[in-house]
């Protein structure tokens, strides 16, 4: 008995590549930045598969920096509105990866504040006990 059940994306990743679609991306370069041959992606959008999956217009996804980097627009023109969509996604991503910068430089200042909190405690105890 086959498996039929060998969906290669989820209804999430099917619903984020239809974003890009709509927002302008080629449909290679979505299918490049989620591993999947272009015929995959070009089903889902000429709705050949997951047809049964809502088409529910979205926010452009938060990609990992890999995924991001394979996207290109489709064209060579930008249109105002496209313009517009891209770079309020910049700005999204920017604030994303500046909030968990911060939280990154946060929890290692509270990393180092301990751990020189116990290097003192460590080193009085040496000194009292010696």
């Amino acid at each position: 008995m086959t498996n039929t059940n060998a969906a290669t994306l989820t209804p999430a990743e099917v619903q984020q590549a239809r974003d890009l679609s709509r927002a302008g991306f080629t449909t290679r370069s979505i299918a490049a930045a989620f591993n999947v041959c272009a015929r995959t992606i070009a089903d889902i959008l000429k709705g050949r598969s997951w047809w049964h999956l809502a088409d529910v217009p979205g926010p452009l996804p938060m990609l990992q920096d890999e995924q991001a980097t394979r996207l290109k627009l489709r064209g060579r023109r930008v249109t105002s509105t496209k313009g517009k969509l891209i770079d309020k996604h910049r700005k999204a991503m920017a604030i994303k990866y500046d909030h968990e910068a911060t939280l990154e430089g946060s929890a290692i200042g509270r990393l180092r504040a301990y751990t020189d909190t116990s290097l003192h405690e460590q080193e009085a105890q040496e000194a009292t006990g010696a």
